[in-house]
């Protein structure tokens, strides 16, 4: 046996307090995002804009923006709060091997009506997931209720009626509840089938998952939510398919969604296979930027495909997913491990899969603050890109416009960016394309 082989094996003992060092690692993954919300509430407190947005942010755009970001920290405030207590209770309490039991009554009450090669401990994993995301979700519907309702709603961008919101919920949960299924399932299955040799090939199933998902979000999800229709003839279409043209950008259409019917905020991306591409603006964009702006924002967008953003980041998933699960096998047999959570002689891998990833979430920490780097480093790259096609003051002016009319914090504490933030702040952005403006933008 290998030395890396017989290391979970070490792991495996009853004098190792595993509900301690859950405890231990939940309460410091809570204490430390309290603490960079904390540096971002205080940063909050500044009066005016950077100097280098004062001829751009008036007084009034600032302040309103300083007091959105902050009713929005006071609500992740209580989130972190809410999201603690309630893993610590389901430890406390031994929720887990509850609803795992739970799980197993309702496979007995269905499996008269399913094929017998539909039922097993996989099927029963798929419903462990659902009840947890069930739960979940109605303990989270007051909280999303309060962020609409009250707190977009007191600033201006809330367009959601409380039906309509209702209606939208309960579409997200059916196709978040087939994503969990589909994953719960997958990794089951994957781990039944290869045992200890599972952690690259689940790896492999997520990737391929995450690609299948990028071309039926735009395709399925997309149209279910919002009202999305071709964009019109135009000048404004005519510039932006001269841009795809001169790039050789693939893309199959462009399309614009009635974001407007549900909020204020703007926004523009793309999606689809790499050799079909769709691109979607939102209708309050178009509303608040001109026909310049707009191209410049795609450019931008472009730029993460030209330059191999959206691989570099599958890579990066892809590589976290290979540390993640060979880490997990340090708990995939671990008798002392199922024994302190409540599961006896029960051997589940998606119920050891779910407590090891709220045990590891310190460590996951680190994998955001990595991976935000370089979504960081690539908004700068994008940016760049956009410059050099000729876009630099068109996208200042875009960027500008996105920020004011979003009430995006423009002066956010360094390590919140670093940590929170996948985007430079408005500031750092200007910045890097050195753009120096004439006149104020409206």
């Amino acid at each position: 046996m290998s030395f890396f082989s017989s290391l979970p094996s070490l792991f495996d003992s009853p004098s190792i307090n595993w509900k301690g060092i859950f405890t231990t690692g939940v309460l410091l993954y809570h204490f430390a995002d309290s603490y960079i919300n904390y540096r971002q509430f205080k940063a909050l407190n500044k009066k005016s804009p950077p100097a280098a947005l004062k001829a751009q942010v008036d007084q009034d755009t600032f302040i309103k923006s300083q007091n959105y970001a902050r009713d929005r920290l006071k609500l992740s405030f209580f989130k972190t709060v809410y999201q603690a207590a309630k893993q610590l209770l389901y430890v406390e309490y031994d929720l887990f091997p509850k609803i795992w039991n739970l799980s197993e009554i309702i496979l007995k009450n269905i499996a008269p009506f399913l094929p017998k090669s539909f039922v097993g401990t996989i099927l029963q994993a798929v419903i462990f997931e659902n009840i947890q995301f069930s739960l979940n979700t109605v303990m989270s519907l007051p909280l999303d209720l309060y962020a609409n309702f009250i707190i977009e709603a007191k600033h201006g961008f809330n367009k959601y009626t409380l039906k309509s919101f209702l209606i939208d919920q309960l579409k997200i949960i059916v196709f978040s509840s087939i994503i969990h299924s589909i994953v719960a399932a997958g990794i089951s299955k994957v781990i039944d089938y290869f045992g200890l040799q599972f952690v690259f090939y689940s790896s492999v199933f997520l990737l391929l998952f995450l690609i299948f998902l990028y071309t039926v979000i735009p395709v399925v999800i997309i149209p279910w939510i919002y009202k999305m229709t071709s964009l019109e003839n135009g000048e404004l279409r005519n510039e932006l398919e001269a841009l795809t043209a001169k790039v050789k950008f693939p893309s199959s259409n462009l399309f614009v969604i009635d974001g407007s019917s549900k909020s204020s905020h703007s926004n523009a991306f793309f999606s689809g296979l790499p050799w079909s591409k769709q691109i979607v603006l939102y209708d309050t964009l178009i509303e608040s930027a001109s026909t310049d702006e707009i191209v410049a924002v795609l450019a931008h967008e472009i730029g993460h495909w030209k330059l191999n953003h959206i691989l570099q980041l599958l890579i990066g998933d892809f590589v976290q997913s290979v540390v993640n699960f060979y880490l997990f096998l340090f708990f995939l047999n671990n008798k002392s491990f199922y024994n302190q959570f409540g599961f006896g002689n029960v051997r589940a891998a998606w119920v050891a899969f779910t407590i090891y990833n709220l045990l590891i979430q310190p460590v996951e920490l680190l994998n955001n603050l990595a991976l935000n780097q370089l979504t960081r480093r690539n908004e700068y790259l994008a940016d760049e890109y956009a410059k050099e096609l000729g876009y630099s003051d068109a996208l200042a002016r875009a960027l500008i416009i996105l920020d004011k009319e979003n009430l995006t914090s423009t002066d956010p504490d360094w390590l919140y960016s670093c940590y929170k933030l996948s985007h430079p702040s408005l500031t750092e952005r200007l910045s890097a394309i050195g753009y120096v403006s004439e006149k104020k933008i409206t």
